[in-house]
């Protein structure tokens, strides 16, 4: 979206959206259809959506550009100092001049790929981390502000509980294949 929604307009556009989410019962479908929402949600050029392994490690599930297109380079064009701390910490980062920030500004990723806006929020359910929604913005400065991360978070929120419960069916699926697998050998054992 290039102009910011606020106020009723921007609420009805989040509740479309998670309305959308909580139908998706495929992980794969969900993941594409959150980030290019997230997308035009924040007017980001670039959008990633990282899931936390059982080994803490993050896996980058999905990779979009605003036009829609997978991204097939590989996972070092982000700042994974950023990704790190928000699935560690919990809490997300909004950068409006990243190469400018204090904290971030001297990372080898913000230095080498030139990062400009950056927003990174958590996905969080039931008080636990599994993962982040990563989108940025190369060419402009300033693209991102503290007032765009209510949003956004209000839909990462969303968007984990969507996800969890898309993981939570297939494991189930799986789960029922292998019970009707168990059953056949069971019956031809008899």
């Amino acid at each position: 979206m290039t102009q910011r929604l606020e106020g009723i307009e921007l609420l009805d556009y989040v509740l479309r959206v998670s309305r959308h989410m909580s139908e998706s019962h495929a992980l794969a479908p969900l993941l594409t259809y959150t980030i290019d929402e997230v997308l035009k949600l924040v007017g980001a050029e670039r959008g990633f959506i990282v899931l936390k392994n059982e080994d803490s490690s993050i896996d980058f599930r999905v990779r979009r550009d605003n036009q829609g297109n997978f991204l097939t380079g590989t996972t070092d064009e982000v700042s994974y100092s950023i990704l790190e701390q928000v699935v560690q910490s919990g809490k997300p980062v909004v950068l409006s001049d990243a190469m400018h920030d204090p904290q971030f500004g001297q990372a080898q990723s913000v230095m080498t790929l030139r990062l400009r806006s950056i927003m990174c929020v958590p996905l969080v359910t039931r008080n636990q981390t599994i993962g982040a929604i990563y989108v940025e913005n190369r060419s402009i400065r300033g693209r991102f502000r503290e007032a765009d991360l209510a949003p956004l978070q209000l839909f990462a929120n969303q968007a984990a509980i969507a996800i969890e419960n898309a993981e939570l069916i297939e494991n189930l699926k799986i789960a029922n294949e292998h019970l009707v697998e168990l059953d056949v050998l069971k019956n031809n054992f008899i």
